[in-house]
C-alpha cells in the first residue's frame, strides 16, 4: 500500500480543484429559498347533543397564502469547469399561491364508553427546499439551432423548480373507539392525553380498542424526475452571437427537474388495542400491552406514465407492540416495530435524494425509568433506553428482488442514560 499527501499535490499544481457540482452534482450547490406565509384561520367548536347522543368536535377553515422566491447560480458560458476558476452567474425565480383548507372533526358519543369519529380535511405539504432550487445547468446544442420544437430545441437544462407548488391531500377518516371500564392503569394518560383523550379527561385509564379506516386523495404530487417548459430568452445573448440568434428557432426549451404532475391515493385500515392486564386479573395490575396493526394500499402516477408506484415512505403492513409495567413511579417497557418493504428516499451521491426499495423487518427497543413522586426529589425522572436491540441491518434493493442488494449497512445498538426534571 502506498500513501501520499494530496495537499502537497494541490499546492504544487499536480492536482487542480474541481467544484463539487462538476464532479458529482450537475448544479452549483449555493442556493437560497425564502418563503413568506400568511395563515389566518377560523374554527367553530361543537359541544351539544343530538337526541340522546353527544356531539363534540369542530369545523373550520384555514387560508394559506405563500410567496416563495429562490436564488441560485449557473455556470457562465465558456467558463472553465475543470480548474478552480469557474465563473457563476446568479439566477432567480419564484411564485405565489393561495390555498383554502377546510376541515371538520365530529365525535359522536354513542355511550359513555363508545365513540364514533368522522373527520375530513384538506391539507398541503410544502416541497423540499432543494427541489425549489433555482440553480440551472444550461446547455446548448448547435445542431438544433433552427428547430422550433421545444423538445428538440437549442436550449435545454436541468435543475430545480422555483415555481413548485405544495402537494395537496383530501383526507377522510372514520373510527370507532371503545373504552374499557376498569381501574386506571396510569400508563396511557400522559400530559398530551389529558388534553386530547376522552378516557383520560374522564379519569379513566382502563384501556381501549379502536378500529379506523382512512382515504387520502393526492394531487399536485411532486415528481422528482420530470421536465417542464422554460423560456430561455434571457440566456440568448450569453450563448449565441447576433447571427446565430437571428436563426434561433425558439427560445423555449425543456428543463429536467421536479414538477407537480403526480396524483394518486392512499387508503387503509388500522386496529389498536390498549389492554391493561388488571382487566383480566387484579394481581397483574401495572402490566399491560399496546398493539397496533395497519394495512395500507397506495398508488401514485407521475405525468402520463400509466404505471403506478406506491407512495414513497409507505409500507403495506405496519405493526407495533409494546409490553409494559408501571407501578409507583417505576416504568419498564419493551417494544417491537415491524414494517414490510417499501419504496423510500435515501441519500445518494453528495447527499442527493434517490428512490430505492428498502427492506422491511422488525426493530426492538426498551426503556426503564423511575420518577420520584414524593420527597425532595419529586419531579426528577431517571431514564435508561436501548434502541435497535436486534441490531437490524439496513438494506436496499432493486427490481423488486431482495437478492439484488444495493446497500447493506449496520448501525449497531444504541444505549443511553438520561435525567429529566419537571418543575412543580
Amino acid at each position: 500500500m502506498q500513501c501520499y499527501n494530496p495537499f502537497s499535490l494541490i499546492a504544487n499544481g499536480t492536482l487542480t480543484e474541481v467544484p463539487v457540482f462538476m464532479s458529482s452534482l450537475p448544479l452549483p450547490p449555493n442556493w437560497k429559498v425564502r418563503e413568506r406565509d400568511l395563515n389566518p384561520y377560523v374554527q367553530l367548536n361543537i359541544d351539544t347533543y343530538l337526541g340522546g347522543i353527544s356531539l363534540r368536535g369542530n369545523v373550520g377553515m384555514q387560508v394559506d397564502h405563500t410567496n416563495q422566491t429562490s436564488t441560485g447560480e449557473r455556470v457562465a458560458p465558456g467558463s472553465d469547469v475543470t480548474g478552480g476558476h469557474t465563473d457563476l452567474i446568479p439566477v432567480s425565480g419564484g411564485t405565489s399561491y393561495t390555498r383554502y383548507l377546510p376541515s371538520a372533526n365530529l365525535i359522536f358519543g354513542l355511550t359513555d364508553n363508545d365513540d364514533l369519529r368522522f373527520s375530513a380535511a384538506r391539507t398541503i405539504a410544502q416541497p423540499r427546499m432543494d427541489q425549489m432550487n433555482a440553480s440551472q445547468n444550461v446547455s446548448g446544442n448547435i445542431t438544433h439551432l433552427g428547430s422550433t420544437d421545444p423538445n428538440q430545441a437549442f436550449f435545454s437544462s436541468n435543475g430545480g423548480n422555483a415555481k413548485l407548488l405544495p402537494t395537496k391531500a383530501d383526507n377522510y377518516n372514520i373510527s370507532y373507539e371503545h373504552y374499557f371500564s376498569g381501574p386506571a392503569s396510569g400508563y396511557q394518560c400522559n400530559s398530551a392525553d389529558q388534553k386530547n383523550s376522552d378516557l383520560c379527561r374522564s379519569g379513566g385509564g382502563g384501556g381501549y380498542f379502536a378500529v379506523s379506516g382512512y382515504f387520502l386523495e393526492l394531487s399536485d404530487y411532486i415528481d422528482p424526475n420530470a421536465s417542464y417548459l422554460y423560456d430561455f430568452s434571457a440566456f440568448v445573448p450569453s450563448y449565441l452571437t447576433p447571427a446565430q440568434a437571428a436563426t434561433l428557432g425558439t427560445t423555449q426549451g425543456i428543463v429536467s427537474g421536479p414538477t407537480n404532475d403526480g396524483h394518486g391515493y392512499v387508503k387503509g385500515a388500522q386496529v389498536t388495542l390498549n389492554l391493561p392486564f388488571n382487566l383480566i386479573a387484579q394481581p397483574l395490575d401495572g402490566f399491560g400491552v399496546i398493539l397496533t396493526g395497519n394495512r395500507t394500499k397506495s398508488s401514485l402516477v407521475y405525468g402520463n406514465n400509466p404505471s403506478p408506484i406506491t407512495v414513497p415512505g409507505l409500507s403495506k403492513w405496519v405493526a407495533n407492540g409494546t409490553l409494559y409495567y408501571q407501578h409507583a413511579g417505576f416504568e419498564a417497557r419493551i417494544s417491537d416495530s415491524y414494517r414490510s418493504s417499501f419504496l423510500g428516499e435515501v441519500s445518494g451521491i453528495s447527499s442527493s435524494r434517490i428512490e430505492q426499495t428498502l427492506n422491511g423487518g422488525s426493530t426492538y427497543d426498551a426503556q426503564v425509568s423511575y420518577s420520584f413522586e414524593h420527597g425532595s426529589f419529586k419531579g426528577l425522572t431517571l431514564i435508561a433506553t436501548g434502541s435497535n436491540l436486534s441490531n437490524k441491518i439496513f438494506t436496499t434493493y432493486q427490481n423488486n428482488d431482495p437478492r439484488q442488494t444495493q446497500t447493506w449497512e449496520r448501525y449497531g445498538r444504541t444505549y443511553s442514560l438520561g435525567v429529566s426534571y419537571k418543575f412543580q
